[in-house]
This record gives structure tokens, sequence and C-alpha cells, in this order.
């Protein structure tokens, strides 16, 4: 008859409120390993945890294994909370789209190339009226960074809602948390990410910051995405 005996346990809780268990198991053959429990009861406040992974080694002493059978779970609701994230990203975008573009060009006399389809701007230009001319700082410019990034929620749930993609693609004004929104941005709705961490699961939904928005801009973002219902 094969044994399984506890060895010892290991408790770690997220700041989101993910209970990891690790307990180590004796056993004395590969069949024991089998009798690993596939869930356990509460453990810090946790009301259920489910098993994830199990490792086997063997042990120093004679022919027993070492068994690490992984657990996870939802903490209690008092010890549940939600976490935020900011992840910046600076892009590279054509300098026609630039939100200040007309006074670009007015002020650096640019002009269009029909044959190369892009903007071209003189390699001198007259400083002020009737002034001397002088270098063009626009010149060689095709392209600015712009300002982008994505704004992440995490939060530890024990079921998954039946409208979590409700709301995907909508453009908001303003995202959970302490995270500011700069003049003239908004943030279009991502879909959320799931991932199953044992009897419970773990939610990152996540805003994604658009680039300045005129009232054009935000006319045509809102026909091009349809919110998920």
């Amino acid at each position: 008859m094969s044994m399984l005996q506890l060895h010892g346990t290991k408790i770690k809780i997220s700041r989101e409120g993910l209970v990891s268990v690790w307990r180590q198991y004796y056993v004395d053959s590969d069949a024991a390993v089998a009798d690993v429990p596939d869930e356990i009861n509460s453990l810090a406040g946790s009301s259920r945890l489910e098993l994830v992974e199990v490792n086997s080694v063997q042990a120093e002493e004679g022919i027993q294994q070492i068994v690490t059978a992984q657990y996870e779970g939802a903490a209690g609701e008092s010890r549940r909370k939600k976490t935020y994230n900011w992840v910046p990203e600076e892009k590279e975008e054509p300098i026609i789209i630039n939100p200040n573009i007309k006074d670009l060009w007015t002020r650096y006399e640019a002009s269009w190339d029909a044959e190369l389809q892009d903007i071209k701007w003189p390699w001198m230009i007259k400083a002020g009226k009737g002034g001397k001319e002088v270098e063009n700082p626009m010149t060689g410019t095709t392209s600015w960074l712009d300002l982008f990034g994505t704004w992440t929620e995490t939060e530890i749930v024990q079921e998954i809602d039946e409208d979590i993609l409700s709301g995907t693609w909508e453009l908001v004004d303003s995202v959970p948390g302490p995270f500011p929104t700069p003049r003239n941005r908004m943030w279009l709705v991502l879909p959320p990410e799931v991932q199953s961490r044992g009897a419970c699961f773990e939610i990152k939904r996540r805003w994604r910051l658009t680039g300045v928005m005129t009232k054009e801009r935000l006319e045509a973002a809102k026909m091009i995405y349809t919110p998920v219902k």
C-alpha cells in the first residue's frame, strides 16, 4: 500500500488576493503521487484551493520521493483588492497627422510632394516678414513621437461575469484608479485578459490611451470601433 505523508506547507498571498499554497509530501512510490489531493479546504481565508501543478523529486532519505503540490484560489473578500499598472509606449507617427500640422505647414512653408505622396519642407525659410533666410528646422522631418500606453486593472474573482466583454472597443473619458487622462485624449477599452488560477480567475482589464483627439478624429473613431454589448 502506498504512503502519502505531509511534510510541510508554504502560503503566499498576492496584493490582489491570490492565495498560492505549496504542500510537500513524502511518498514511497510513483503510484502514491496519484494520491495527492486535487483540492484542499480553506487556508488563509480562502474558500477552496484547487491543484495547479505537481512536481516530484527523489529524496535523499532512502527510496522516498518528495512531491510538491501547488494549489491556488481566491482569498476572502477583505483580502482582495484591485491593482493597477501603466505601461507607456512611444510610437513614431507620420508628421502629416500631427495635431499641430496646420500651424507647422504655414510657419515652415510646407508643400505636398505628389510623386512621393509625402510632405516636403524647403531647405531655407524667411525669418519673419522681410527677414533674411534661415535654415528650416523642419527640413527632413517625416515623423514624430506620439504618446500611447496601456492602463491595466488586475483583479482576482471566483467567477467570470457573463458581461465581461461588455464595453470592449468603447471610447471613454477616464479609467478606474488614480491615473489621469491627458488633455484632448481618450481611452479605448481593450478586451480583458482572463487566466484560470486554480479555484479562481485572474482578470486583467485594459485601456489604451489614444492620440490627440480632434472633433473629426473622435467622430471617425466612433464609426470605426463598435462597442461590444
